[in-house]
This record gives structure tokens, C-alpha cells and sequence, in this order.
């Protein structure tokens, strides 16, 4: 890793994601510490903050492309994007994707 920023826990799945802004990715280890593999290299741009979603979804604020990201750890499918680089947007598209669930 060369900039760790932010951590997220899956309970289910016993899992650690670590966001990497200066790699570009997400980094998925072991609830032992154990590497087990980088998701969304060179998709990202700067990753910043990241959270677990109600459904073991992972969210990734994606800051260099100006939008969040929610995607499916384990098969790396998109399953989301809010924002297309305006502020605004970001926060109202949120909203509806939490309503929605």
C-alpha cells in the first residue's frame, strides 16, 4: 500500500477493505490480516472514504472521478454509480439509492 486512507468491515464475509488513493484500488485482506486481493485497480481515481452497505455492498468515494462507486466486492460488479462530477447531484442521487433500498 502506498496511501491507506479509510477501512471498511464485513461481518459476514470476515473481511478487512482498505482504500489505497495513491494505488488507485481497494485492498481486501483477511479478518487474520491475510492479503487476499486488490478490486477496482486503475477504475478508481484517488479513493478516499469507504463504508459496507446494508446488503455486504461495498461504497467507495471515488474523489479523483468525483462520484461514489457501489460495487459488488467478491464479483467487482458495478452495481451503482451517484455523481457524474457535479456536487449537487452526488448528494440527491444518495438519497435516492438509500430510500430504494
Amino acid at each position: 500500500m502506498q496511501y491507506p486512507h479509510s477501512l471498511a468491515f464485513s461481518k459476514t464475509r470476515k473481511e478487512i477493505f482498505v482504500s489505497d488513493k495513491w494505488n488507485h484500488c481497494v485492498h481486501i485482506f483477511s479478518s487474520e490480516g491475510e492479503f487476499l486481493k486488490s478490486i477496482w485497480h486503475g477504475k478508481l481515481r484517488s479513493p478516499e472514504g469507504i463504508a459496507m452497505g446494508p446488503n455486504e455492498e461495498l461504497v467507495i468515494c471515488d474523489t479523483g472521478n468525483d462520484r461514489v462507486v457501489i460495487v459488488n466486492p467478491e464479483t467487482e460488479e458495478l452495481i451503482y454509480t451517484i455523481g457524474s462530477g457535479k456536487t449537487k447531484y452526488i448528494y440527491q442521487r444518495a438519497w435516492q439509492f438509500m430510500e430504494a433500498m
